[in-house]
């Protein structure tokens, strides 16, 4: 037997019971409290009207109906006259501003006659309905007997239900505990598991087994599959791992090896321009400026790729203490203010009012200003502005180099961030594409971030945004 087949008729025979149980209450019901059962016209109109005289006479008591408009019926005739003498006496007393005993009694008379009215319309009622049923006494008995009919009726269906009910639960209840098994086998990611099916049978259930069967095969599959890929990428990660960690042992170790003889070049072209080792011509002074500048930029060069290297190991850890902002950043600025004065830029410094207290290092964040100067330096033109500003926004500080040089392209502002990059403004002397993504790793460490807004030939807004601290200087 269909499962689908089952499933209806069980839903048909409850509909079924539902209707004979609400028509057996209906039917045993006491006609009195039921109006719709009444199909007397005669009665009907004999209900409305008195509804009609119960309302207009609340509205009576008011005041808002006269007597003259009220429509009653015959039997509280004589009570309602009287009831409304009274009223009007009751009213002219009140107007003469009598408040005798007489008129006090006047009061609970049109009281009583009021309850009487009230207690009369509900009697009244009564009759009429107690007439009706009277005279259709029959209608009732034939509904009656046809209720306990079906009822009758509904026991003989009643054991057929719950035969069928029987039948279906069993039918149902095997596949289903099946299917409960097989979900918690694939939960123990057993996905060999497979269903029991009976291929004589053409059902629901047994199309949903077969379904259920492949499906478990697909997840088997994808089982598998994901199981390789992330075999694959614990040793790919692994294997990465291994190579970052080697390339930080080489460039620390490169780093350690280079800075030396760098230190030395330096040093020993310092003191052959102090004249140390006798007097030199002024070919010889200029190349001696050009070593110290060359070697100067090498070992920025190396401390920059031991730094990238230290970063990217998780290594380069900073102190942050709190500081003073502004006075921090005015303090950067002095100290390579000459250097923007020879290359003939106006230097402009401003800060907001109010205190900007941030936690920093201020080693590395002292890195990051001085290199976004020095590349607004390198590439602003003679006779431009290098503008300074701390600001605050919300619950950020904002610093902001601002110059008005050769700017930077759109293709170049996607990218400028980027380890080596170098965009179209490059020079061999000017650097290798390592400070800005080494200055945006140290600006992250401290909780913030570097953004640029730039045009090209129009100059460049670089911004660093820290987080304001809660402590105080």
């Amino acid at each position: 037997m269909s499962f689908k087949f089952l499933s209806r008729f069980v839903l048909v025979c409850i509909a079924l019971i539902i209707s004979v149980l609400i028509y057996y209450y209906n039917s045993t019901s006491n006609p009195i409290s039921y109006s719709e059962w009444i199909n007397d016209k005669i009665v009907n109109n004999s209900l409305r009207e008195l509804k009609k005289f119960e309302s207009d006479f609340s509205l009576f008591q008011k005041g808002e109906v006269n007597y003259e408009s009220l429509t009653f019926p015959s039997e509280l005739s004589d009570d309602f006259t009287m009831f409304n003498h009274l009223r009007d006496t009751y009213a002219e007393q009140k107007n003469y501003g009598d408040d005798s005993e007489e008129t006090e009694i006047l009061r609970q008379e049109i009281m009583s006659y009021e309850n009487a009215i009230k207690s009369e319309i509900a009697k009244l009622r009564e009759r009429i309905l107690e007439t009706y049923v009277e005279r259709n006494q029959g209608f009732h008995e034939k509904r009656r007997s046809g209720a306990n009919k079906l009822l009758r009726a509904m026991f003989v269906l009643l054991p057929l239900l719950s035969v069928c009910t029987i039948a279906m639960i069993r039918s149902v209840r095997k596949p289903l505990d099946e299917m409960a098994e097989a979900m918690r086998e694939v939960r123990k990611e057993n996905f060999s598991y497979s269903l029991p099916i009976d291929e004589e049978r053409s059902d629901e259930l047994t199309q949903l087994k077969r379904d259920f069967n492949i499906m478990i095969r697909k997840l088997e599959i994808l089982h598998r599959r994901t199981e390789e890929s992330r075999e694959q990428l614990q040793h790919d990660a692994k294997q990465l791992k291994e190579s970052v960690v080697s390339k930080t042992r080489f460039i620390r170790h490169l780093g350690h090896e280079l800075r030396s003889p760098l230190a030395a070049i330096s040093s020993f072209s310092e003191l052959m321009l102090e004249g140390i080792h006798g007097d030199i011509t002024v070919k010889q002074e200029a190349s001696l400026q050009r070593i110290m500048v060359n070697a100067q930029n090498l070992l920025d060069l190396v401390n920059d790729l031991v730094d990238q290297a230290k970063a990217e190991a998780g290594s380069l850890e900073l102190k942050l203490e709190p500081k003073d902002l502004k006075a921090f950043c005015e303090e950067v600025l002095e100290s390579v203010k000459i250097e923007a004065e020879k290359s003939g830029l106006k230097v402009i410094y401003h800060a907001s009012e109010e205190d900007l207290v941030c936690d920093i290092h201020e080693v590395r964040l002292r890195q990051v200003i001085v290199n976004l100067i020095s590349n607004a330096i390198k590439f602003s033109k003679q006779g431009g502005k290098l503008e300074l500003s701390v600001q605050r926004k919300g619950g950020l500080a904002f610093i902001e180099v601002e110059d008005d040089g050769v700017g930077i392209s759109p293709a170049d502002q996607r990218n400028i961030f980027m380890e080596f990059h170098q965009g179209d403004t490059y020079q061999k002397e000017k650097g290798a594409g390592l400070g800005l993504h080494l200055s945006r790793q140290i600006a992250r460490l401290h909780g913030g971030d570097i953004t640029v807004v730039s045009e090209k030939g129009k100059g460049s807004v670089f911004r660093v945004q820290l987080p304001l601290s809660n402590q105080k200087v």
